[in-house]
């Protein structure tokens, strides 16, 4: 008896794009590229939408747990100084925050120094996550001057996490000791998008991470700024 095997149609093992799963094996083994390719527009846009569209309904989901009850300082901005907050979201936030978390992934002592000025500036609010972010990077600076092998996966997800963690600065006079368990769920967006800033800052280079980081702040903020927010 003779079994035919019926042959798979050409595209119908992956249908996912291959920008995912570049993304996804990013996530399992982060490495520096030697050539940075060109990001492709429809590759942009993308990685854009499955962005928004993971971090909308991710918002409700918080709003409806009850994540509302934490003054919002960006909202309440936004009522008062929308030009100004605009330019700050779309211009400052990108080149600052980018400078600061991704610029180091590249493992190069003199970008730890602007990741450390950077991130103390944008965390001075908050004390013992200064003192992590300086530990953090004096750290980074004397293994790799030591000639010491640095864990690229470890770095990608520490500086996601930090990342995520100095949004906290967002949240007016936020109880840490009584809503710590909030702090997971406040910042899950923040750290998932500083996994992927961080892959297109390492295959697509610096800039194209700070143009996403625009253009997703950008597609945020200019809708509240445009309909109002009460």
């Amino acid at each position: 008896m003779s079994l035919s095997v019926q042959k798979e149609p050409k595209g119908a093992r992956s249908k996912v794009a291959p920008i995912f799963v570049s993304f996804q094996s990013f996530l399992k083994k982060p490495r520096i590229l030697e050539a940075v390719p060109p990001l492709s527009p429809f590759n942009f846009m993308l990685l854009l939408g499955a962005a928004l569209v993971a971090v909308v309904p991710y918002g409700l989901v918080l709003e409806l747990a009850g994540a509302g009850q934490f003054d919002h300082v960006i909202e309440e901005m936004l009522r008062d100084h929308k030009v100004l907050v605009m330019v700050a979201v779309i211009i400052l936030a990108p080149l600052l925050e980018e400078t600061a978390f991704r610029y180091h992934l590249s493992l190069k002592r003199g970008a730890f120094v602007w990741g450390l000025v950077l991130s103390l500036m944008l965390a001075a609010e908050i004390w013992w996550l200064a003192a992590i972010l300086a530990l953090y990077f004096i750290s980074l600076f004397v293994m790799v001057s030591l000639k010491k092998d640095v864990p690229l996966h470890l770095v990608v997800y520490v500086s996601a996490i930090l990342f995520g963690l100095v949004h906290m600065d967002n949240f007016r006079e936020f109880d840490w000791v009584s809503n710590f368990y909030w702090v997971p769920f406040l910042v899950g967006i923040q750290f998932a998008l500083g996994l992927l800033l961080g892959f297109i800052r390492l295959h697509y280079g610096m800039w194209k991470a700070i143009y996403f980081h625009a253009a997703y702040n950008a597609v945020l903020v200019i809708p509240a700024v445009v309909f109002g927010l009460d």
